[in-house]
């Protein structure tokens, strides 16, 4: 048997059976598997294979002995949808005939005609979640498990993963290791350390990470993440500091709050993301909180209210990824500003909130860039604003709006800029070659 695909299992824990909702899955075994994907996608897989297993299923130790195999799958870019493809592949050519393949994650919502031509799966994309209980004939008033409004975090540990990328992965095990070290002997007094142990907060396996919020507002032309995951449905304001008063009266200290862009959260229900922060940094206790992926663009309207929260020594990384330093490329991009609107918001953080790190996510090598445009870049890359920065070669996603834009440049460009920009920033930060 060859090894299993990317386990979710390490830090789930079977419930017991007071907690299930029902037997209707009794007897039946749960495999799971899939990418290494977002931290957000990752909650909400959790999710499914929790509904599952609280209906009586029992978990299976590889695809050939499941009678129910869930696979979460990834559409970041095209590589990822075609590993993820050759992956569920794998799972049908190692499970029973009889077994039931369900996918979820982003592939379902952006290539469902790749599924149903190619494969044997039922799928469900994360916009229509409650499928799940369709699929796997469970009545309506019993899938009130898979309600958005059922924040269940999960920590977030590096065990069982294997398969998948193997550079996310030892990224991944890599900053678990120093996270367990950490834990028993502070690293954050080294300023190198400090800022990737902020950064790598969905890898701890002392911390918490809740998805506040799903789906996005954006209209980016290099991603189709929304197809997916629809426009920004958030949590109940009350529900999610609720939680998060539960989980640090339990201990808990590392919490990371997410989504796909967290800056858009309450823009549904009448709220904004400084509300949220607002409550939670005035939860008692001694816990911290990460922020990942907030867009700039909502600095135009919230640095005001959200630089006060960054000095009240309660949060400790803020994610915004800028993803280009050039404003014709940004307009390409449809990232809805310019340097001019979110740049000096960004130095007015790091001057007045100098505890809070700072990172960022740059796309290298767009269609049409030029060397001038790539150098704009690379002077903010060098500017010394941010704390981390993770570099990724442009990927033409079919489908994107980008895909249909003039200028693709060569791979070979493309990877250059993108170690040119690495290095750049590296040069500025910490001296390193």
């Amino acid at each position: 048997m060859s090894a299993p695909l990317v386990h979710f299992l390490g830090k789930a824990a079977s419930p017991p059976p007071s907690s299930r909702l029902s037997n209707r899955l009794g007897g039946k075994r749960l495999y799971v598997a899939g990418q290494l994907s977002c931290t957000a996608s990752r909650i909400s897989f959790n999710r499914y294979e929790d509904f599952i297993l609280r209906h009586g299923a029992a978990r299976a130790s590889s695809a050939a002995d499941a009678d129910i195999i869930l696979f979460d799958s990834c559409a970041f870019n095209q590589e990822k949808e075609e590993q993820s493809l050759a992956l569920i592949r794998k799972c049908e050519s190692e499970a029973r005939e009889s077994a039931k393949l369900i996918v979820t994650g982003c592939i379902a919502g952006i290539s469902p005609a790749r599924l149903q031509e190619h494969y044997r799966c039922e799928y469900f994309a994360p916009s229509d979640e409650k499928q799940l209980a369709y699929l796997l004939c469970i009545d309506d008033a019993e899938d009130q498990f898979l309600e958005l409004s059922d924040p269940r975090g999960r920590f977030m540990g590096t065990e069982g993963f294997e398969g998948g990328d193997w550079k996310l992965q030892a990224m991944a095990r890599v900053a678990g290791l120093f996270h367990r070290v950490d834990h028993h002997v502070s690293l954050r007094r080294v300023p190198f350390l400090k800022h990737m142990l902020a950064a790598s907060q969905a890898a701890n396996p002392h911390g918490y990470a809740l998805s506040i919020s799903r789906g996005c507002l954006g209209h980016c032309s290099f991603c189709v993440i929304p197809m997916a995951k629809g426009s920004t449905t958030s949590l109940p304001l009350g529900l999610i500091t609720d939680h998060v008063r539960t989980v640090v009266a339990r201990g808990t200290r590392r919490i990371v709050l997410t989504s796909e862009d967290i800056g858009a959260y309450g823009k549904d229900v009448g709220v904004e993301f400084p509300d949220l922060l607002e409550k939670l940094v005035r939860i008692d206790g001694n816990f911290t909180l990460y922020l990942h992926f907030y867009d700039p663009r909502w600095l135009r309207t919230q640095e005001r209210r959200l630089i006060p929260l960054l000095q009240s020594g309660k949060i400790a990384y803020l994610q915004a990824p800028l993803q280009s330093g050039s404003d014709r490329i940004l307009k390409l991009m449809r990232r809805g500003y310019l340097m001019h609107h979110v740049l000096p918001a960004l130095g007015r953080i790091r001057e007045q909130a100098p505890g809070v790190s700072l990172g960022t996510q740059i796309i290298a090598g767009f269609p049409s860039e030029t060397e001038g445009e790539h150098r704009d870049t690379r002077r903010v890359l060098q500017s010394g604003l941010f704390d981390y920065a993770q570099i990724f070669p442009f990927s033409n996603r079919p489908g994107a709006a980008a895909a249909a834009l003039p200028g693709h440049l060569p791979a070979k460009t493309v990877r250059r800029r993108a170690r040119e920009l690495g290095r750049a920033w590296r040069r500025s930060q910490y001296g390193l070659p």
